[in-house]
């Protein structure tokens, strides 16, 4: 009896054994897969993401940082500001903010919401706005000046001295008096100062009948126009819009594949939205009407 029953038990401790060992067989592999799965993940070179991590994504898509809140409050501040001045003005916020919104909505929000984070959106609009449109205004002020003494230099000489006779006539007539040196009546002064642009509207002209110099059409002058277009303009803008989703670092950890069309988008609409405002406070209520009806 006593023989039977240590048999049976030690029956018992081998299944036991064989229990344990399966399970420790079980968790064996189950490393070795995750190691797997990790060096698989390094090696197309994707960081490694933890279960809290995607959690926290899921349940805060949303959230903004606090750059972004101070951004949207210095939008609002803006907004209320051209309100306060001229409560007219109220009606141009749909026309500054509206078409950036419809775009956002039908190229992001409706379908890469979830795969693109609205933190990083915001903050590509609110570089294209701001920070970007100053470095664009410097750094086209900057060519202008350089390609202008490039394409214009055999002119320089006449320009420089238009220019000194166009300031000594300014300041005879500040002090009331006329050109040659004599007085002349304030109407005459007013009226003169007042004067526009050549009635044909041409701003070249308008200019040189300003200061008394004469542009010459050389082919200086053709490639400063060409220039002016292509490079300063167009070439300053679109390289914003490359630049700033490849300096904010949430577009590199991104995974989605439409991030940095996404990014571009967005900065581009900042940037023109700014401009856009400039564009219309600018024109408003002087000769830019015009170019500011073209425009649109």
């Amino acid at each position: 009896m006593s023989s039977l029953d240590d048999d049976n038990l030690g029956l018992l401790e081998e299944s036991q054994n064989e229990g344990n060992s399966g399970a420790d067989n079980r968790a064996r592999s189950s490393e070795i897969g995750s190691r797997q799965n990790d060096e698989t993940i390094r090696s197309s070179g994707q960081p490694l993401r933890s279960w809290a991590d995607e959690d926290e994504e899921m349940s805060r898509p949303y959230s903004l940082s606090c750059c972004s809140w101070l951004f949207l409050v210095f939008l609002l501040a803006v907004s209320i500001s051209i309100i306060s001045k001229k409560l007219e003005d109220a009606a141009l916020l749909p026309g500054f903010f509206l078409a950036p919104l419809l775009v956002l909505y039908f190229a992001y929000w409706r379908n890469l919401r979830r795969e693109i984070p609205l933190d990083l959106v915001v903050k590509n609009f609110a570089c294209g706005f701001l920070p970007g449109a100053i470095i664009v205004m410097i750094v086209e002020l900057v060519l202008t000046v350089i390609f202008f003494l490039i394409c214009f230099n055999d002119q320089m000489p006449a320009f420089f001295e238009a220019l000194a006779n166009a300031t000594a006539r300014a300041e005879a007539l500040a002090n009331g008096g006329s050109p040659d040196g004599g007085l002349a009546p304030r109407s005459d002064v007013d009226s003169t100062a007042e004067a526009g642009p050549s009635p044909g509207g041409d701003p070249l002209g308008g200019l040189q009948s300003a200061l008394g110099l004469q542009v010459r059409r050389t082919v200086g002058f053709f490639s400063f126009l060409f220039l002016l277009a292509y490079i300063v303009a167009a070439g300053t803008e679109e390289s914003l819009k490359y630049c700033v989703p490849l300096r904010i670092k949430g577009c590199m950890c991104t995974p989605s594949r439409y991030v940095f069309i996404i990014a571009s988008l967005s900065c581009a609409l900042g940037f023109s939205t700014v401009e856009n405002i400039g564009y219309t406070f600018s024109s408003k209520g002087g000769a830019g009407e015009d170019s500011l009806g073209a425009r649109a």
